[in-house]
């Protein structure tokens, strides 16, 4: 995971496996266009997400949030957890981030989870087999404040021309803009696996299709200048 200390540094973030008989996750970091190697942090307090998956990490404001490897699928009314990981300090934070109970009172059978950074936030997205989806921004990391952006309720249509057969299989939203739409990454599974970047408008419920990517399985925002 790229990610930006609160001094401004960037920093290289790596969770993985140690050798055998120990099989532990251990974490190493690396601070870009300064040293030359890796420097090891010791073990994170719980085992969490790793690998090419979107959605299972999030970087903000100095610090690495990170899903439980074995999240389970909460009840309406329960709570899980998000594990954090100090870029500055270079420490896991002994503390877990309590997540927001999902608000829909329907029963809950698959829910799955995604994190992201959202207009400087950490965002939270709940999705309960694409019925609805939730999604929640962590306004007061010191107080875990947690407020719902919105509900969304109505499910994903694809329009392009790969045909409408295709299932929705995550949502992963990339951006918030001014006027509160939010860009949304959605891969859809299928006989030809697929993704869209689309839009989608709270006030409306409306989804907009705005690029068809259909050789591409993650997506990412750059916030830099391309100017050099």
């Amino acid at each position: 995971m790229l990610g930006r200390a609160s001094t401004g540094d960037c920093k290289v973030l790596y969770i993985g496996m140690s050798p055998r008989p120990n099989r532990q996750q251990i974490c190493k970091v690396l601070t870009l266009s300064v040293d030359h190697q890796w420097r090891e942090t010791g073990c994170p307090p719980a085992r969490v997400m790793t690998g090419h998956s979107g959605g299972a990490a999030a970087a903000v404001k100095g610090v690495a949030y990170f899903l439980p490897s074995f999240l389970r699928a909460p009840a309406p009314g329960n709570k899980g957890y998000i594990m954090a990981y100090d870029l500055e300090k270079e420490v896991s934070r002994s503390a877990s981030v309590p997540a927001p109970a999902p608000g829909s009172k329907q029963v809950v059978h698959k829910l799955s989870h995604g994190l992201a950074e959202l207009g400087g936030c950490l965002a939270l997205m709940y999705g309960d087999e694409h019925e609805f989806m939730e999604l929640w921004l962590l306004v007061d990391p010191d107080q875990a404040t947690w407020s719902m952006q919105c509900t969304i309720t109505a499910p994903y249509r694809y329009q392009g021309v790969q045909g409408s057969h295709l299932g929705l299989d995550m949502a992963e939203p990339l951006w918030l803009l001014e006027d509160g739409r939010i860009i949304i990454w959605m891969w859809m599974s299928g006989e030809r696996p697929h993704a869209v970047l689309c839009m989608y408008d709270p006030r409306t419920m409306a989804y907009t299709d705005v690029a068809d990517m259909p050789n591409y399985t993650l997506a990412g925002v750059f916030t830099g200048s391309l100017l050099g």
